[in-house]
């Protein structure tokens, strides 16, 4: 009885986890949005809609991110990014 209880919930959980599988980009998405609303709210003093201004300061941040044009690979330039929060400037 509790291998079968355990099951259910094994497979319960496996249920609530699919919609991420291969959503990875969306994911850092909403937190990369979560954070500019913070942001966003810091500035101005009020919190973010969703509509201009906001949306074109999200829009001018994601585009930072591929200063080449084109759509950036979310999690390719997430990590590319912070690579060089971890890198020395002045080679220490």
């Amino acid at each position: 009885p509790d291998v079968l209880k355990l099951k259910a919930v094994s497979n319960a959980a496996a249920v609530a986890r699919k919609r991420w599988v291969n959503t990875q980009g969306d994911v850092w998405k909403n937190i990369f949005v979560g954070h500019l609303g913070l942001i966003w709210q810091d500035l101005v003093g009020k919190p973010p809609t969703l509509s201009d201004p906001f949306q074109q300061f999200v829009a001018d941040a994601w585009a930072s991110l591929h200063p080449k044009g084109g759509d950036a690979v979310f999690d390719r330039a997430i990590r590319t990014i912070t690579e060089g929060f971890r890198t020395p400037v002045d080679g220490r």
